[in-house]
C-alpha cells in the first residue's frame, strides 16, 4: 500500500475532538479526501499531538479552547516540530523499503508542513534517497510563485510564508488555492508578509524571545518611517511624500487581502469549485487515482 502522510490545520484536531481524531482516524479536510480515494490502495496516517500541536500560540481554536492554549507554541515553533514529527514517522513506514513511495498533503499550517516535508526528500534533506511520489497542498502558506496544477487557475503571488523550497525529482506536486486566500496567494505590494510573520511568532511560554522577534520583523518594515512623522512641516511631507505614497499604496492592498479573506475561501476547499466542475478535493481525489493507476494500480477512475 501507499502511506498517505496528511498533516491538518490550524487547531483542526483540536477543534474536532468530538470526532476522537488519531494517527489512523483522520477528520476535517483530510477526512474529504481519505473518504474519497481507494483505502486499499492508500494507507492515511494523520499528523496530530503531541507530535504535531498545529498551534498558533495562545491564539485559540475557540473561546472554549482559550485557556488551553495559552502555552502552546507558536505558530513557527509548531511547523518546525510537526516537520522533525513527520520526517520521523516516514522514516519509519519506510525503514525496511527504503523504495517504498509516499504521498503527503496538508491543509493551511499543514501544508507549509507538507511543503517543507517535501523539501526533506531533496539531496541534503533527512529524507534524501527515500521515495516521495506526491504531495498535494491546499491553502499553502509555503506555495512557491507559478505553482498550482495542470489547467489550474491563475494565481499571481506566491504564498504568504515567502518559502521557495525544492521539489524532489519524480514527485507530483499540486498547490490548491483560491486567488481570494491570501495565505497561499499574497501580494508582495502590501503589508500582510510583515504582519503574518510577527504573528507566527506569539508565544508566552518565552515573552522576551518573542517581544525580540517581533521587534526585529517590524523593524524591517518601512511602516518605522511613521516614527517621527511632521505632517505640519511642509518641508518634510515634500521629502517623505514619495514613501507615504508607496505605504498607502501597501496599506491599501493590504485592506484589500483582508477584505477577500472575509468571504471564506481559505474554509472552502471541499465544497467551492476552483476550476468548473471540480472543487480543490475532487481534483484531488483524481489526481490521486491516476497517480496509482500510473503505478501498476487497479483503480476505477
Amino acid at each position: 500500500m501507499i502511506p498517505f502522510i496528511w498533516a491538518p490545520g490550524t487547531w483542526e484536531v483540536d477543534a474536532l475532538k468530538a470526532e476522537s481524531p488519531s494517527l489512523k482516524n483522520v477528520v476535517g479536510l483530510g477526512k474529504w479526501l481519505t473518504d474519497r480515494i481507494p483505502l486499499d490502495i492508500y494507507d492515511p496516517y494523520q499528523m496530530c499531538p503531541p507530535g504535531y500541536r498545529a498551534s498558533f500560540g495562545p491564539i485559540p481554536s475557540s473561546a472554549a479552547a482559550i485557556f488551553e492554549s495559552w502555552n502552546a507554541p507558536s505558530y513557527k515553533e509548531s511547523v518546525s516540530e510537526a516537520v522533525t514529527f513527520g520526517v520521523t514517522m516516514i522514516d519509519g513506514i519506510t525503514a525496511n523499503d527504503r523504495d517504498m513511495p509516499v504521498v503527503i498533503g496538508g491543509y493551511s499550517q499543514g501544508a507549509e508542513v507538507a511543503e517543507r516535508i517535501k523539501a526533506e526528500f531533496a539531496p541534503g534533506g533527512r529524507l534524501f534517497g527515500r521515495k516521495l511520489a506526491a504531495c498535494y497542498t491546499f491553502g499553502n502558506p509555503g506555495r512557491p510563485a507559478n505553482v498550482t496544477f495542470p489547467n489550474g487557475n491563475v494565481l499571481p503571488w506566491p504564498g504568504i510564508g515567502k518559502l521557495n523550497l525544492p521539489t524532489p525529482d519524480g514527485c507530483l506536486y499540486r498547490s490548491y488555492n483560491f486567488y481570494d486566500d491570501m495565505y497561499g496567494n499574497a501580494n508582495p505590494d502590501s503589508y500582510v508578509f510583515d504582519f503574518y510573520n510577527s504573528l507566527t511568532e506569539i508565544q508566552l511560554h518565552d515573552p522576551i524571545e518573542m517581544a525580540r522577534n517581533i521587534l526585529q520583523n517590524l523593524s524591517k518594515t518601512d511602516l518605522m518611517a511613521l516614527k517621527g512623522a511632521q505632517p505640519s512641516n511642509l518641508m518634510w511631507v515634500l521629502t517623505n511624500l514619495p514613501k507615504f505614497i508607496e505605504i498607502s499604496r501597501k496599506a491599501a492592498n493590504t485592506l484589500d487581502a483582508a477584505a477577500r479573506m472575509v468571504a471564506g475561501s481559505h474554509g472552502a476547499y471541499a465544497e467551492w469549485e476552483i476550476i468548473p466542475g471540480f472543487t480543490p478535493v475532487n481534483h484531488c481525489v483524481r489526481s490521486m487515482k491516476y497517480l496509482a493507476k500510473g503505478m501498476g494500480y487497479d483503480v476505477q477512475l
